[in-house]
């Protein structure tokens, strides 16, 4: 299928509550719950096991997660699939008629996931093996003692715990080292 959308959507947990946006002022509305599956600047994807017919209009209450807010928005139903593996649907709403104060939110849960996207992407690290031998493991082990110390005071962390060959008296410790752009 060709990709039509005109931004990038962003993974995120969200429960959605939907309205189903009636022309009769006398029929109640119809609650419908769903989950988010992505979320952009201009719509949501969600999973509801209730069909929606596309063009339908809803009024939708989307909690995010991250960072913590509620959304209160109008979708129109763009495109519906049956997932038969979960008797559900995935819909594709769009947004419409969208006040600034939501743009705005959606604009800051959009650009903090595309910050975490980044960092995420940047996350380095570099990998090392050390090794002491020696006449004993105990003395093996405590030259590998002052070379590890040593590589921590560099911004090094062991990885696990050290492998002793008793047949040559070596031991070994692995490291890594963070970039330091990462926060831990």
């Amino acid at each position: 299928m060709e990709e039509r959308r005109r931004t990038e959507r962003h993974m995120g947990e969200a429960d959605i509550m939907m309205a189903e946006i009636s022309e009769s002022k006398s029929l109640p509305e119809k609650l419908i719950l769903a989950v988010s599956k992505d979320v952009s600047m201009y719509g949501i994807g969600v999973q509801t096991t209730v069909f929606l017919p596309v063009d339908t209009q809803l009024k939708i209450n989307v909690k995010l997660k991250e960072p913590p807010q509620l959304i209160t928005a109008l979708t129109k139903v763009k495109w519906i699939n049956k997932d038969p593996s979960f008797e559900s649907y995935d819909v594709g709403l769009e947004f419409f008629d969208t006040p600034s104060d939501v743009t705005q939110k959606l604009m800051d849960y959009v650009t903090n996931k595309q910050n975490l996207q980044a960092l995420n992407r940047r996350q380095t690290m570099e990998y090392k093996i050390v090794s002491s031998k020696g006449w004993a493991a105990d003395s093996a082990i405590k030259t590998l003692e002052k070379k590890v110390n040593d590589l921590i005071a560099e911004g090094w962390e062991p990885l696990g715990g050290i492998i002793i060959i008793a047949f040559n008296e070596t031991v070994y410790q692995t490291l890594i080292k963070r970039d330091k752009n990462v926060v831990k």
